[in-house]
């Protein structure tokens, strides 16, 4: 279950081999990069062509193996990360290295950056522990199939909340019996977008207990609204329907990050296309997308400064504007409207993708570090509500015991280590 309400959506650089060296390096240093999930080939090829001085190697880290490669100095120098969801609450501040020093001596513009990216990786007394380097683009994608079946209008670009709701209302069984979703809100990490869309976070990030709030009894209403009109409540085992949108066509949309349902949709004949992030109302133009994909130097690196010209250097505009054309989501403001955006991409011609950049930033509160446990505490309980099982009431009653225990458990269990 806990599988199904993933925080942070981990999504590797879309970056692929580049020709041109990066600065000037010292001979034969030796540097490490490692990520939750496997680093790709494309972004390794990038950055061993551009420092072909430094011995690279690329390591996978487990989140429950990084406590004790910490404690034996065997972290890798540089991590890639989304959201410190890589790292236990209690070695944050131990774990990253404040970069702020190599900013200022290395005259990195910081003015570049979108600020509410920067304040994802930002510290209580303005430290700064990462750059970002990709942003994680979100929208609603739509598959036509479905909506052809039933002869329904395809969505478009500005719909509010109600309007996908409505929507996905429409849709039923299919005429030969297989089931059909209106909007799979789980499995490209929906549920995380819609709170951050909100500002909502399980936890007063100044006492790390729960926080009732409007905004969080708001979602919760919306998710139980929307999983009323949206077909026959999942059961336990249907909680989401990844292969309902990419290779069914039986789910007619989907909350999304960047291309990837388009180009996966695609590799399974699907014609997908994408509008807007649903506004929270008519007038609102607030939208989810503050989540990165971010650089940070570990605290105990022996090569501190070769690492930061790494980083300075996919965070450069070569590499983000590559980025921008192979479909990935720029953090620097030059290219965030960038016409060429996807253009090496064959899958994204003549798609909507101005729909990845209409929305506005949310400006999010920096949360507990403890966010990540609570939030996974509640995950059970919005199952529940999903599958019908318990009411609104009781999800609300309920959660705060829930959260309050799960961080209480952590913190217990920091002590005794």
């Amino acid at each position: 279950m806990k599988k199904i309400f993933v925080m942070c959506i981990l999504i590797v650089l879309i970056i692929a081999g580049c020709s041109k060296v990066g600065p000037v390096q010292k001979e034969n240093i030796k540097l490490s990069i490692g990520a939750p999930g496997e680093i790709r080939e494309d972004l390794q090829t990038a950055i061993n062509n551009a420092f072909p001085n430094y011995e690279m190697t690329y390591e996978i880290l487990l989140y429950n193996e990084i406590e004790s490669l910490y404690e034996e100095k065997k972290l890798p120098d540089i991590i890639l990360d989304t959201d410190f969801a890589a790292v236990p609450p209690h070695l944050r501040d131990k774990f990253y290295t404040d970069l702020s020093p190599y900013i200022s001596s290395e005259n990195v513009d910081l003015t570049q950056f979108p600020p509410a990216l920067l304040e994802r990786n930002s510290g209580e007394n303005g430290e700064l522990y990462g750059l970002p380097v990709q942003r994680l683009l979100t929208a609603l994608f739509y598959n036509k199939a479905p909506f052809d079946a039933f002869d329904i209008p395809y969505p478009t670009d500005g719909m509010t909340w109600d309007d996908v709701i409505l929507l996905a209302s429409q849709f039923s069984d299919f005429p030969n019996g297989s089931k059909y979703v209106g909007l799979d809100l789980l499995s490209g990490g929906g549920l995380q977008m819609l709170l951050d869309q909100f500002n909502v976070t399980v936890l007063d990030p100044q006492t790390d207990q729960f926080k009732s709030s409007s905004e969080l009894l708001e979602v919760v209403q919306k998710i139980d609204n929307l999983y009323e009109k949206n077909g026959n409540r999942p059961t336990r085992s249907f909680l989401i329907y990844p292969d309902g949108f990419l290779k069914h066509g039986t789910t007619a949309m989907y909350l999304g990050v960047l291309v990837d349902p388009i180009v996966l949709g695609a590799a399974n004949n699907q014609d997908i296309d994408l509008v807007t992030f649903p506004r929270v109302d008519a007038i609102s133009n607030i939208g989810s997308g503050t989540r990165t994909v971010s650089l940070h130097i570990n605290s105990e690196s022996k090569n501190k400064e070769s690492a930061f010209e790494i980083i300075k250097y996919l965070v450069s505009d070569e590499l983000q504007k590559y980025m921008v054309e192979n479909g990935s989501g720029t953090v620097l403001n030059e290219f965030t409207h960038n016409d060429n955006f996807g253009k090496n991409i064959p899958e994204l011609q003549n798609k909507n993708l101005k729909a990845l950049f209409e929305m506005d930033l949310p400006e999010l509160d920096r949360p507990s570090i403890y966010e990540g446990i609570a939030y996974v505490a509640a995950a059970p309980l919005l199952a529940e509500l999903i599958m019908g099982t318990k009411s609104v009431d009781d999800v609300m009653d309920k959660m705060e015991s829930a959260v309050n225990d799960a961080v209480i458990a952590a913190k217990a269990k920091e002590v005794e280590e």
